[in-house]
């Protein structure tokens, strides 16, 4: 049988591998969102979220993600009491995040309220990515090539589903 042409091959695979990671992680609540757009046909991932229950420790979401190329601006938040709004029974009271980079285990960002200083481009050029909600966490970072995950945690031990989202904008 021939694959749908709307993706390519490669991120034919890695849509199956992350699918199969979700399957293992046996989450009760998943979600998965990869977008595609096309310029002069070339494809680029630029937007990833994943909602999952998320507590402390061991019951922390945890998204992965790679930049290729040049230095990058990314907007990562954590949703959690906005979820509410959408008709998401049991979503987290508060969100916290980490960003962390590969190369060294450094923690390069932390979170547990998006109006915290070094934020201040989501109340002004980036507000469109804005959190809804006070208590949800988020961080406007520019990264160099390499890889990074970002940990989501209940703020103060809260329970509950959360929203990792991870954004490229425009440099």
């Amino acid at each position: 049988m021939k694959s749908p042409r709307f993706f390519s091959p490669v991120l034919r695979w890695r849509l199956a591998v992350i699918v199969a990671l979700l399957a293992i992680a046996a989450v009760v609540v998943g979600m998965v969102q990869l977008f595609r757009i096309d310029i002069l046909n070339q494809s680029r991932l630029f937007s990833f979220s994943c909602r999952a229950r998320v507590g402390q420790g061991a019951e922390s979401m945890i998204a992965g993600f790679t930049i290729q190329e040049h230095l990058q601006t990314i907007v990562v938040r954590a949703a959690g009491p906005s979820l509410a709004l959408y008709g998401v029974d049991g979503a987290v009271a508060g969100t916290t995040l980490r960003v962390i980079r590969q190369s060294d285990g450094r923690v390069i960002a932390r979170n547990d309220d998006w109006h915290a200083p070094g934020n201040e481009r989501l109340l002004t050029d980036l507000s469109a990515y804005a959190p809804k909600d006070p208590r949800e966490a988020a961080c406007v970072l520019r990264l160099r090539p390499g890889a990074y995950t970002v940990i989501v945690e209940g703020k103060g031990g809260a329970q509950g589903v959360a929203l990792v989202e991870i954004f490229k904008v425009q440099n």
